[in-house]
């Protein structure tokens, strides 16, 4: 599924992709599908990767849930304490 974030931060992706840097070297990616909202979005995802705040994690899998093919899966990754 493609990447949904904020407007901003949408733009920037599109226009230089992602880059990060450390102990094993530079890397870049960039040429991503992006969209604003689940509904943007044609197919059917097997897994679908989630990252967002704890706190929107029941809206957004509401958004997503018809976006998951038969049998697909939501990993939710969240950080922090309490998630």
């Amino acid at each position: 599924m493609p990447p949904m974030l904020s407007p901003g931060h949408l733009d920037a992706i599109a226009r230089s992709g992602l880059s990060i840097g450390g102990i094993w070297g530079d890397h870049h990616v960039d040429g991503f599908d992006l969209a604003h909202a689940p509904a943007e979005i044609d197919g059917d995802f097997e897994a679908i990767l989630l990252a967002v705040k704890s706190y929107d994690t029941r809206v957004v899998i509401e958004q997503i849930a018809a976006r998951l093919a038969p049998g697909g899966v939501v990993i939710s990754l969240q950080n922090g304490l309490g998630n």
